[in-house]
């Protein structure tokens, strides 16, 4: 059973690469037992993509000692993937279940780490108004959104430290001359760095980074997320010449302003696209800081929790000691008036299984391109806050994405569960087809179907 497993990948950093490259010596030796305890005690260390590389390794050690491809088969579920790397975790799944264990190549590994609003067009905030596209859309990627990787941009990230602090205002201070974008800063806080653009003012900026310092604490003690070691550089663009120049200074490629906000723990990163009042669309950050605390923590998390929760507080109120609470925003359109997409399409009742090309619409991906259902994609999103919706209106909302942050390895649910659908029903204590059958009814009656 013990023969070579090698596995080839794409390190992120040069220390992790050699604590990688030593895992991969014990497996090339066929020394599966030492490299999975020397795994499972290194995971607890590792937050964010690195976990997800963990996983892997975990997960192909367990395949071939115990026959037991269940780490894999979870990855497949919850992980973003594309079919490369599908298809190359599937070929370690299939040989060490039926011990035809070789050479296998893993090409890279990746979690969740880019996010972004979809494209809103037109309006703000509560009055968005919403353009209705064609239902069948393709869309041409670039490489850096195949490859999900930074080929440019600002890699280096900076340790929350006054020392550090000041290294991270001299590099973007250097990176807006360069760019000859006139900007404000904001670095009065112990998790963020703001800038902006000229016009909007200090007094906006300094709101916005209480909110931001508030939003991170709260959603911090209420989910039991780990905040990030290091600063989060948060850059706001009040136009889109600003924000588009912004997309590529940080993040090295360019981006439409259809789409409002963006982030990424490769670089602790996000930018938000603020036309007009700046405070109409301050949901944005927030729903960007929940992401990367998110990724950053919960890298396995199914798409209807990893977008569902961050669409959720995109309008929200912060109602003191109590924990925040989502309220009603631009998404409920998709079930009311002329964008109504419900009953034209029933809701997805398979939203909690969806993988992540599923829940995005995706009916073909190639290296050049994405072919979407536009509606369908539109649908599921706001299918999603909602469900979030209605879990926090029965109060069960805390106990739901407890649940699912802590369906992760050496976590006893990540033994007793297999499916995403079997850990909800013990969450809510009744079976899944229960749980959707009282959704839709409460959605039914919500936008008086």
């Amino acid at each position: 059973m013990k023969k070579s497993l090698i596995l080839l990948m794409l390190i992120p950093n040069f220390v992790f690469a050699q604590e990688l490259a030593n895992l991969d010596s014990l497996l090339e030796a066929g020394n599966y037992e030492e490299a999975l305890e020397k795994a499972i005690v290194k995971r607890d260390d590792l937050m964010g993509e690195k976990r997800a590389w963990i996983d892997l390794i975990i997960g192909t050690c367990e395949c071939v000692l115990d026959g037991d491809p269940g780490t894999l088969d979870r990855m497949m579920q919850n992980y973003i993937l594309d079919e490369t790397q599908q298809g190359e975790i599937q070929e370690i799944r299939t040989k060490c279940v039926t011990g035809n264990v070789g050479i296998v190549q893993i090409t890279m590994m990746r979690e969740p780490s880019f996010s972004s609003v979809e494209p809103r067009e037109g309006g703000s905030g509560k009055d968005l108004e919403i353009k209705q596209g064609p239902e069948i859309e393709k869309i041409f990627l670039s490489p850096q959104t195949h490859r999900g990787q930074l080929d440019s941009g600002v890699e280096k990230t900076f340790l929350r430290n006054p020392q550090e602090k000041e290294n991270a205002l001299k590099l973007f201070s250097d990176l807006y001359k360069q760019k000859e974008l006139k900007y404000k800063g904001d670095s009065n806080s112990d998790y963020f760095l703001l800038f902006s653009g000229n016009t909007i003012s200090g007094r906006n900026l300094a709101k916005f980074k209480m909110l931001l310092d508030v939003y991170m604490e709260k959603f911090s003690q209420r989910f039991n997320l780990k905040i990030p070691d290091k600063f989060i550089s948060v850059h706001i663009g009040e136009d889109s010449l600003t924000y588009t120049s912004q997309a590529s200074m940080v993040f090295g490629f360019d981006i439409s302003s259809s789409h409002v906000g963006y982030s990424s723990i490769h670089n602790f990163s996000m930018i938000a696209y603020m036309p007009g009042n700046p405070n109409e669309f301050k949901g944005t950050l927030v729903h960007e800081l929940m992401h990367i605390l998110l990724n950053y923590n919960a890298p396995h998390l199914p798409p209807w929790v990893a977008e569902g929760l961050p669409a959720l507080f995109e309008e929200s109120r912060n109602n003191g000691a109590k924990p925040v609470k989502g309220t009603d925003n631009w998404r409920s359109k998709f079930f009311e008036g002329s964008f109504k997409l419900v009953p034209k399409y029933d809701l997805p009742a398979n939203l909690i299984m969806m993988r992540w090309d599923e829940f995005n619409g995706i009916i073909e991906r190639t290296e050049e391109y994405l072919v979407l259902k536009r509606d369908q994609r539109d649908l599921n999103h706001a299918t999603a806050r909602y469900f979030m919706f209605y879990l926090q209106e029965i109060g069960k909302l805390d106990i739901v994405i407890k649940a699912f942050i802590d369906y992760q390895y050496g976590h006893p649910s990540f033994k007793e569960f297999a499916t995403n659908e079997e850990l909800l029903e013990n969450v809510m204590a009744k079976p899944y087809e229960e749980v959707w059958a009282e959704f839709t009814d409460w959605m039914s009656k919500k936008f008086d179907w």
